[in-house]
């Protein structure tokens, strides 16, 4: 029998005359606990099973799990969707930036990662400058601790396009 079936008739089935059927090596103890540790309404009867899971033999454990299923008296519908929890990615500090850099300049991810810690040097020269000429909004200054009030300085600038810029 498939682990999902048995996750299934572990939540669903009214009866416990399936266990008996099963075949030993279709059980997996430490799955199933993973499973019911996983779901937030059977954490705590989890904990209770924990010393179980390789003390007994496995169609005990499973007649264990079935018994301390009970929601109310009574079986659920239909066995819970548990999304596996997944590491976060760490994200860089100016990572809104370094995409803005990256679209403006066509850059490759990886010709971004070669020059990644200068740009954010030079950001961090001078934080108010970048973060006014890329536009970032208000939450992007405070979670930078930088004074928002300052981007009104730098958009009454003059900056000088085309030729006049080198002249």
């Amino acid at each position: 029998m498939n682990i999902f079936d048995i996750l299934k008739n572990l939540y669903t089935n009214t009866s416990s005359k399936w266990i008996i059927g099963l075949d030993e090596r279709d059980i997996n103890p430490v799955v199933i606990q993973r499973f019911l540790s996983l779901n937030l309404k059977t954490q705590k009867k989890a904990r209770l099973l924990n010393q179980f899971v390789f003390s007994v033999p496995p169609k005990m454990y499973l007649s264990a799990v079935w018994s301390l299923l009970f929601f109310n008296g009574k079986k659920m519908n239909k066995a819970p969707f548990i999304k596996y929890p997944k590491t976060k990615k760490e994200e860089q500090k100016y990572q809104k930036i370094h995409d803005k850099i990256r679209r403006q300049f066509d850059m490759s991810e990886k010709d971004l990662e070669v020059v990644r810690k200068f740009i954010d040097a030079e950001i961090e020269k001078d934080k108010p400058v970048w973060f006014a000429y890329y536009g970032m909004d208000n939450h992007y200054w405070l979670l930078h601790e930088a004074d928002y009030s300052l981007i009104k300085e730098y958009n009454k600038r003059d900056i000088k396009k085309g030729l006049d810029a080198w002249m």
